[in-house]
């Protein structure tokens, strides 16, 4: 984890926008969250993924800097309310940790 946070790999951290990035570069991850997606899978790993940083301090200090990734994780959580799903605990328990911060 430590790699992906100091090496930006989740584009959390705000950067200044360059001509060949867009100005929202970290736009990926909160689409791959969203419940309109077709990829399930995808969705409960990147869910997982966030759980994982979300354990440790810095993580969560990580991923709080990229709100878009929160407030995707919210989403996910009132979308998938009716159904107990492995990608909903894990959205869940990210944001749980992520309230400790």
């Amino acid at each position: 984890m430590q790699y992906y946070m100091s090496n930006d790999l989740l584009e959390c951290r705000k950067a200044p926008p360059t001509s060949s990035t867009s100005s929202s570069a970290s736009a990926i991850l909160p689409l791959l969250l969203s419940i309109n997606s077709q990829h399930v899978a995808v969705r409960e790993q990147v869910a997982r993924l966030f759980n994982a940083f979300s354990s440790l301090s810095s993580g969560r200090g990580y991923l709080v800097e990229a709100p878009a990734i929160v407030m995707a994780l919210l989403d996910l959580l009132y979308g998938e309310r009716l159904e107990d799903t492995a990608t909903r605990r894990n959205a869940l328990g990210a944001i749980q940790k992520l309230s400790l911060r």
